[in-house]
């Protein structure tokens, strides 16, 4: 399933670099708008959409998101307010003992299901770009559905994204090394993790260059992103989506530059 912008887009023809950058800019307005105003989440939807990923039938949450587009439920809707909040949900259900772990992990799993049926899994080759940014999106195994949903968002406005899931920290630097990448983000839950956070980010900048630019996101921000940036070296510490298209932007241009 893919969004009607989404098919918008692919009919349409090659772009020349200034509008590729016209259509960045017009993408950072929108996530802007959409970021201030946070649409009604309509439980008729979202209830049913929980019991989906917690039953058996493997066609019921199939069912529950064709009924949401039928019902005039935007995709892009469904990817950035239903599924983390019904994620959420599941998590504040394993919190006061109703859900298991197991029943949360299998659920959040299937979101994530729903989550690639609703966005675009290919990225536009780096040749093809023209001056739109490429990233690298980096979560640890046991937290992805942030990140799953980040890289739909940024795919969503034209940015290539490569999503690493539970790679070691040397994987992730030997394929940052090898790619013509703009920036990394780092998804981190926990600020407990960031002593690990900061040796990977010296890792990334001895692969990338000492003018990487590194983001750092996630749950560990609610420590403070000033502390998060410093303990850990990265550039900016942010879970603000404009900041980062505006950032990877920026770093793209420069490099087109050189």
């Amino acid at each position: 399933m893919a969004s009607s912008s989404n098919r918008k887009l692919e009919a349409e023809p090659p772009r020349s670099h200034s509008r590729v950058e016209d259509l960045v800019t017009e993408a950072l307005d929108e996530l802007a708008s959409r970021s201030s105003v946070r649409p009604k989440i309509d439980e008729r939807f979202l209830v049913p959409l929980i019991r989906s990923v917690i039953g058996t039938d493997a066609n019921a949450r199939c069912a529950v998101i064709d009924s949401m587009l039928m019902h005039g439920v935007p995709p892009d809707d469904i990817c950035d307010f239903y599924i983390p909040e019904a994620a959420r949900r599941l998590g504040g259900g394993w919190e006061d003992d109703s859900l298991s772990f197991a029943v949360v992990s299998v659920a959040v799993a299937r979101l994530q299901g729903c989550l690639r049926d609703l966005v675009p899994v290919e990225d536009v080759p780096r040749g093809d770009r023209m001056g739109a940014p490429a990233v690298v999106v980096v979560s640890d195994r046991y937290h992805t559905l942030g990140s799953m949903v980040l890289t739909a968002q940024l795919r969503r406005v034209g940015i290539s994204v490569r999503l690493l899931l539970g790679r070691t920290p040397e994987d992730a630097c030997a394929i940052v090394s090898t790619g013509d990448y703009d920036a990394v983000l780092l998804s981190v839950a926990q600020f407990d993790d960031l002593d690990e956070v900061a040796a990977l980010v010296n890792g990334l900048r001895l692969a990338m260059g000492a003018t990487a630019l590194i983001i750092i996101g996630g749950g560990a921000l609610g420590a403070g992103a000033d502390q998060v940036r410093e303990k850990t070296g990265a550039d900016l510490a942010t879970n603000d989506l404009t900041e980062v298209i505006s950032q990877a932007r920026l770093a793209s241009n420069r490099a087109n530059a050189t």
